[in-house]
């Protein structure tokens, strides 16, 4: 009996060892027609038969099974042990579903590339109700154009662990459906859709990875060089970030939230808790979009937490106030640093209160911070700062710098590690955004080089200089001539007059116009503004009166209106129904102006005179005037357009008031220019064939092509400098780039492309000026300046007694100031207009002028002779020198003195 109960023991223990051994089947081939020794076959056969729970492969067999059809669902708990990454790779073919689990299976499977899934949620593996689960380990995921490769649906279970995911498009894992607990819960299988990914590294992935509706969970991973959301997380359950690195990634944001917490119904509002997602013990480096966006909204921030990460150099750490930021190491404390160049001081902003300790508590020290200096010519003597000053959260530092700065020095402030903290235990990382600026400079004379570099430290202001010199660029032609800033909107219609007082249009935050005023000492008012109109068509003539045409709304009136020099307002022609345009001027001061009736479609070119006379020069009422404009010599032209026979007539108006035809074409013409020569330029529209052409034409007729737009190339406006430089502005359509030239009279193109203007406008004196809306300044061209006439700067005599004087300004026709230099300072010294006499003898006293906006700078010299008396000083004894001299009534230092044998002698000039 003992040894049957023994034998029937060991049956049974040798029955369960054997029923313990997995039934497996082997796949032996890389084919998909299902034949034996197929994967396909092998999962059928798992499929059919319950005793199969593993599916392996044959040593040695490596390659790609490409899919021609989806593979079998699998119905029941499946093991497969593929052969490695690298030895296989199972592909969709772009078409056909991988792995999809139901019926409550479980699927654990390894070592497997997969590759090109197909369009549908769950491509790769979907785990799909009824708490089916995968679990997968040591895979690849590589090349996956189409979206959702990984999905859960209702309850069910993915857990991926030491995976790669690389080079893939498309979104990577999707949920939805399944229950969550309405409070935030640590035991995972409350939550019964579930996503985990532990220990994988994601790289260079260009589509989403988690855009998921259910709980997630990422532990232990690595995220690099990937180009869009790490998360896009949305519905109610819990998503935890855990113990991950995150590098280079540069997605506009890396996590982003969204749920109905708060809505209706109003799921976990008041009980889900702060940590339900959660962000912990992860690193985010060099990430250039918004690392965590909680949501937007108090509702989501409110179950964030973010603690014990690592922050440096990202885009910007977090957005929104979340729940718990605390015990992280940061970037962000530092909100901007300026420099003082005065008082050698750094100005540091930090976001909000600091402390140097980590109770929250303790003010910064100087000790806290660490400087750094790279580039340029100056040197920092220490890393500490010389001395610190607070006010709130802006601490002002010393600066311990050692010479002259170039502008080429770039300073960083760095805190001390473990040395700067918040009020929630954040400590500052010796890496933070906003911490480095260029040093400013001193830079006299504001050309943008500074001092230390500066061979030309008198360079007039606005001009072009080179930046390794400071010297002026004579080359160029432009100049700043005056930085508007915030002040103007949108200048334009620029006209001058002959003292380069600058007149402009300009419009308020409304858009309601008005005209301005820029005199030449860059001082800016408002001329006029219209009570409910608009003004258009501004002109000058050479007394200096301004002209424009200003439209009432409440009356329907144009008006050609008139500014004097002196602000008198007048108004010279008023219509009704006929409104105005192409207003100009010629030399003698008569003007100008195109009239067309609305009702009777009749044009008129009309002159008025000093006197008010009007005269009607052309009418038509076939076709329109326009491109009104005059030389030097009062002659004025303009481009007649006749609607019947489609010809467009460039034409000539004497002084005498008689009229001829110049130039005659079917095309159209545009921006009509003269120069001083008399010879006239425009642009010449084809519409046949879509072209444009930039044209001449001389006085004797002749007509040539100077410039031939491309294909997509648009003119815009034309202007003429002072020695007949034509300067033209192109619009390329393929680039959307404005670009300015220039054509010499030689034909010599020059092209400068760092403007946005594109009007140009040039007065009288060939000075072009145009609005570079961009930069928020006015360009002008550099004016042909004049040598201005000094004289009245005669030779001076005085005597040593008289001790200083003030020197008299040389007359002048410029406005520039004066400074003046004596050629021995042993006879006198000069500080600003005061003379002081040192010694007798002989100087030269130069008074040199400085440049204005018309005149160039100038000098004019003159001697200075002092002589010197021997009197008799008060002590009685003589001196030439002594200012204690008496004169023969005994008064001290007058204008004269006594003599050695008791004569008066003059001491003083006056």
């Amino acid at each position: 009996m003992y040894k049957i109960i023994k034998l029937i023991i060991a049956l049974f223990v040798i029955t369960n060892a054997y029923s313990a051994v997995p039934n497996n089947v082997t796949v032996t081939n890389l084919s998909d027609d299902g034949s034996i020794g197929s994967l396909r076959w092998a999962i059928s056969s798992a499929n059919a038969d319950i005793d199969i729970n593993q599916i392996d492969f044959s040593p040695g067999l490596t390659g790609t099974i490409t899919l021609t059809s989806n593979l079998p669902t699998i119905t029941s708990n499946l093991t497969i042990i593929g052969p490695g990454v690298l030895d296989l790779t199972l592909s969709g073919n772009d078409l056909y579903k991988m792995f999809v689990v139901n019926n409550g299976s479980a699927l654990t499977i390894s070592g497997i590339t997969f590759t090109a899934n197909a369009s549908f949620s769950g491509s790769i593996f979907r785990a799909d109700n009824n708490n089916s689960s995968i679990t997968a380990t040591a895979i690849n995921v590589v090349n996956n154009t189409r979206s959702y490769a990984f999905y859960t649906n209702n309850p069910s279970t993915i857990t991926i662990s030491n995976a790669t995911f690389t080079n893939n498009s498309g979104t990577l894992f999707g949920s939805d459906y399944g229950s969550a607990p309405n409070t935030t819960s640590d035991i995972v299988t409350d939550y019964t859709n579930r996503i985990t990914v532990t220990g994988s590294t994601f790289a260079s992935n260009t589509g989403i990875i988690f855009q998921t509706q259910r709980y997630v969970k990422i532990d232990d991973c690595i995220f690099t060089d990937n180009t869009q959301p790490i998360g896009y997380f949305y519905g109610v359950n819990r998503y935890q970030v855990l113990n991950s690195t995150f590098t280079n990634n540069t997605g506009w944001t890396l996590f982003y939230f969204s749920s109905w917490i708060g809505d209706t119904p109003s799921f976990g509002a008041g009980t889900l808790s702060a940590n339900n997602t959660l962000f912990e013990g992860n690193t985010f480096t060099g990430n250039t979009g918004t690392v965590i966006n909680p949501g937007g909204s108090d509702k989501y921030d409110s179950k964030t937490t973010i603690t014990n990460n690592v922050f440096s150099n990202n885009g910007t750490s977090y957005t929104g106030t979340p729940a718990v930021v605390s015990n992280n190491t940061l970037d962000n404390f530092i909100s901007s640093v300026t420099h003082a160049v005065v008082e050698s001081t750094l100005i540091v902003t930090m976001r909000r209160p600091v402390f140097n300790t980590n109770t929250g508590s303790g003010t910064l020290e100087v000790s806290d911070f660490d400087l750094e200096l790279t580039g340029g010519n100056a040197t920092l003597i220490s890393s500490t700062p010389t001395s610190i000053s607070v006010d709130g959260n802006v601490y002002t530092l010393g600066i311990p710098i050692s010479g002259e700065i170039s502008g080429a020095e770039m300073i960083t402030v760095k805190p001390v590690i473990n040395s700067i903290y918040d009020g929630s235990f954040n400590v500052a990382g010796t890496t933070q955004q906003n911490n480095s600026i260029n040093l400013k400079f001193l830079d006299d004379d504001a050309d943008g080089v500074s001092n230390f570099l500066d061979l030309c430290p008198n360079t007039s202001a606005g001009v072009r200089v080179y930046p390794y010199n400071g010297c002026e660029d004579t080359t160029y032609p432009f100049i700043t001539y005056f930085n508007y800033g915030s002040t103007l909107k949108y200048p334009s219609n620029f006209v001058s007059t002959t003292d380069h007082t600058l007149y402009y249009t300009s419009y308020d935050s409304n858009w309601n116009s008005s005209i301005g005023k820029l005199t030449p000492e860059k001082v800016i008012s408002t001329l006029f503004t219209p009570i409910n109109g608009y003004v258009q068509s501004l002109t000058t003539d050479t007394y200096n009166n301004l002209y424009f045409v200003h439209y009432d709304f409440d009356t329907s009136l144009y008006e050609i209106r008139k500014i004097t020099p002196d602000g008198t307002t007048s108004v010279l022609l008023t219509t009704n129904d006929e409104y105005l345009q192409n207003l100009t001027t010629d030399i003698l001061g008569n003007i100008y102006v195109v009239q067309n009736n609305n009702s009777s479609n009749l044009r008129e070119l009309k002159k008025i005179t000093i006197d008010g006379t009007v005269t009607i020069l052309a009418s038509d009422t076939e076709g329109y005037f326009q491109n009104l404009i005059g030389d030097a010599f009062g002659t004025m032209y303009f481009v007649n357009t006749n609607y019947n026979t489609n010809s467009r007539i460039i034409k000539k108006i004497a002084t005498d008031g008689s009229i001829t035809e110049l130039y005659t074409t079917n095309e159209y013409i545009e921006n009509l220019k003269i120069d001083t020569l008399g010879n006239l330029y425009f642009v010449n529209y084809n519409p046949t064939n879509n072209s444009y052409d930039l044209k001449k034409l001389i006085s004797t007729g002749t007509i040539s092509n100077l410039y031939v737009y491309g294909s997509n190339i648009y003119p815009q406006s034309l202007a003429v400098d002072a020695m007949n430089n034509l300067y033209f502005v192109i619009y390329n359509g393929n680039t959307g780039q404005q670009q300015i030239n220039s054509i010499t009279p030689e034909g010599i193109i020059v092209s400068y492309g760092e403007f946005t203007g594109n009007e140009l406008y040039n007065d009288r004196n060939g000075t072009i000026y145009f609005n570079d809306n961009e930069s928020r300044k006015i360009i002008g061209t550099k004016s042909v300046q004049l040598t201005p006439m000094l004289s009245n700067f005669d030779a001076m005599t005085k005597y040593y007694f008289d001790g200083s004087f003030q020197i008299v300004s040389p007359s002048t026709d410029s406005a520039g100031n004066f400074t003046f230099v004596s050629s021995n300072t042993d006879v006198a010294t000069i500080s600003g207009t005061t003379v002081t006499i040192v010694g007798a003898g002989l100087t030269t006293i130069t008074a040199t002028q400085a440049s204005d906006a018309l005149y160039l700078t100038n000098s004019i010299s003159a001697d200075l002779t002092v002589s010197t008396t021997t009197v008799v000083t008060k002590n009685g004894k003589t001196s030439n020198s002594n200012l204690n001299y008496v004169n023969k009534n005994g008064a001290v230092g007058s204008s004269n003195g006594l003599g050695v044998n008791g004569e008066s002698k003059k001491t003083k000039s006056n």
